[in-house]
């Protein structure tokens, strides 16, 4: 009998044991009267909602995944150091990208490297809908790194939707020059940048330093987003340096200046520019070109942080990227092997493709290369026109003086009429005439999905436009495990009623439309 007894209460213990923890739901200050209090109190998995305010804070953490979110939006929940201190700072490899921080402002931060968020000792984060601005890296003497976030190794960014505007990375030296206006990413570490916005970043200094808006040293991958007005000395928007592995897919640069690679500048790195939009940026010195590579990356191996050193066979491409109007010349490259490809490099005020070494033949081929005022080829690239596909022809933009490069159907960069086995030349498509044209790096519009009120009690009413079409309403936890569908066709408002039986906590509403459209909004039920 007590052996009985003995076995039934180890069963019951490790049942309790087994059983998985409720996430809680904080909220600042209601419960907490701090952000930094609530992360205290909170464990690996919970979340803080944090009340609109501002709160001057600077925040630490370690040992837990939280998804921290201001409760009303960015604008009106402000992290802020009111330039005296960093915002947040994030160690050791616990913190994971499943800490998610959303609908927040980080706002005045200083501090030498990563004045708005510092990630160190393989922290990771996700941020989402967030915004930095007037973050400031300053250095003196020296080492200024990141206006708004650094990166360590073996560390991991992972950015969405995000506005990042009058971050500086500034050296205080004469000489000297800070990394990053906005994001500095060091050897062996990992960014993510997707949807999201960068303006009037620089990295400052006596000339200026690396990389306006974004200096990566590891992997990076910035997709879908937009660069503006930002400064830098080599890269006025983005510096790709020695060693490190860029792609860049699908953005806009425009405006953005540098004495060198007005938009992208890569020195010694293995990486892929494609499908991404040049207007109106401005290089002063040496290769002074919207896009400039220098450096054989053949042969050399990355940082590939505790893995040691990694090798890649990758050749470094220019593809399908449209370079037009540019107060400087289009492409500038020292480097071989390269591929240039379906470029469009047209109007700039220099000359189009730019090169100090004769290129390999068919590695420059299918781009439209007209209309620079000084000359369409120089340095030692030869004239190629008429060579591995390589025209010179008016591309027959819809509206230029609009900055709408879409295609007239007769352009001789339309995949109907370009050079046999060319296809597209250009980020843009065939559309004249066609409407609602999305260029690289402008977001499809959204749904508009709308959820008042938020947080939930009894009943929540969602709103969105477009009732074309089919559309369905999935609510799910923070699991992606299915709470409830709502079929939604042919109507734009809809009525959820939580079940008694669906705990307090965070939920998304994702509304799907025609044409696989999608949008996902975070919703709170309250108990």
């Amino acid at each position: 009998m007590c052996h009985l007894f003995s076995t039934l209460l180890l069963l019951a213990t490790l049942s309790t044991f087994a059983a998985p923890a409720i996430a809680a739901l904080l909220i600042v200050p209601d419960h907490h009267p701090t952000i930094q209090s609530a992360i205290a109190a909170a464990a690996s998995g919970d979340s803080i909602m944090v009340r609109p305010g501002v709160y001057a804070e600077s925040l630490s953490l370690s040992g837990k995944d939280l998804t921290i979110f201001g409760e009303s939006g960015a604008e009106a929940t402000i992290i802020s150091g009111s330039s005296s201190f960093r915002l947040l700072d994030a160690t050791g490899p616990s913190v994971t990208v499943a800490t998610v921080f959303e609908d927040l402002t980080f706002q005045d931060g200083k501090a030498l490297k990563g004045a708005g968020i510092r990630l160190s000792g393989g922290a990771s984060l996700t941020l989402r809908r967030c915004r930095f601005i007037h973050n400031r890296a300053v250095g003196n003497p020296g080492g200024a790194a990141g206006g708004a976030a650094v990166v360590g190794a073996l560390s991991t960014l992972a950015v969405d939707t995000s506005l990042f505007q009058d971050n500086e990375a500034v050296d205080m030296e004469l000489v000297g020059d800070g990394a990053g206006g906005a994001v500095y990413a060091d050897p062996g570490s990992h960014l993510e940048i997707r949807n999201s916005e960068f303006v009037r970043n620089s990295a400052s200094g006596f000339e200026g330093g690396p990389g306006g808006a974004v200096n990566a040293n590891g992997a990076a991958i910035i997709e879908a987003s937009r660069f503006t007005d930002n400064f830098g000395f080599q890269g006025g928007a983005i510096r790709g340096s020695e060693g490190s592995d860029i792609v860049v897919l699908g953005c806009l640069f425009d405006r953005n200046d540098a004495w060198t690679g007005a938009g992208i500048f890569c020195s010694y790195a293995a990486f892929t520019i494609e499908n991404n939009t040049f207007i109106d940026n401005r290089a002063f010195f040496d290769l002074d070109a919207a896009i400039v590579a220098v450096g054989s990356w053949q042969g050399r191996a990355r940082d590939g942080g505790a893995g040691g050193p990694v090798a890649t066979q990758r050749i470094p491409s220019i593809e399908h990227n449209t370079v037009v109007f540019n107060i400087c010349s289009g492409i500038g490259i020292r480097t071989d092997p390269i591929v240039v490809r379906n470029n469009v490099v047209t109007n700039n005020y220099y000359v189009g493709l730019i090169s100090d070494l004769v290129p390999v033949p068919g590695s420059i081929a299918c781009n439209d290369v007209w209309a620079n005022q000084g000359g369409n080829y120089g340095g030692d690239c030869p004239d190629l026109t008429g060579i591995d596909g390589n025209i010179s022809s008016d591309p027959l933009f819809c509206d230029p003086p609009a900055r709408d490069f879409t295609l007239d159907a007769g352009s001789p960069c339309a995949p109907a009429n370009s050079p046999e086995g060319c296809g597209l030349i250009g980020a843009w498509p065939v559309s004249c005439g066609v409407t609602a044209v999305n260029p690289p790096g402008a977001p499809s519009p959204p749904l508009q999905l709308l959820v008042r009120p938020n947080p939930v009690g009894k009943r929540a009413e969602f709103a969105f436009d477009e009732a074309k079409g089919p559309r369905v309403l999935e609510i799910v936890d923070g699991q992606g495990r299915l709470v409830a569908v709502l079929a939604a066709s042919g109507r734009t408002a809809l009525t959820w009623v939580p079940s008694p039986s669906i705990p307090a906590g965070v939920y998304f509403a994702r509304l799907t439309g025609v044409a696989a459209r999608s949008e996902t909004v975070k919703i709170v039920v309250l108990r």
